[in-house]
């Protein structure tokens, strides 16, 4: 016998499936969170005049 497992992810924001997970880091503390594609856009779009006037902070 067979066995199939499928795992869908779904959105932390909203519940819709279809989610990928989305790291960053704010104040020393990393998040991640599971977004639809639409809402990953809309994150970076609202962080991007932060991000694009940023340093990249050296690895630790």
């Amino acid at each position: 016998m067979a066995q199939r497992t499928v795992v869908t992810t779904h959105s932390d924001f909203s519940g819709e499936p279809g989610a990928v997970t989305v790291r960053f880091a704010f104040e020393d503390t990393r998040w991640e969170i599971d977004l639809t594609p639409a809402e990953r856009e809309a994150f970076v779009r609202v962080i991007a005049p932060y991000t694009e006037k940023a340093r990249r902070a050296p690895r630790r």
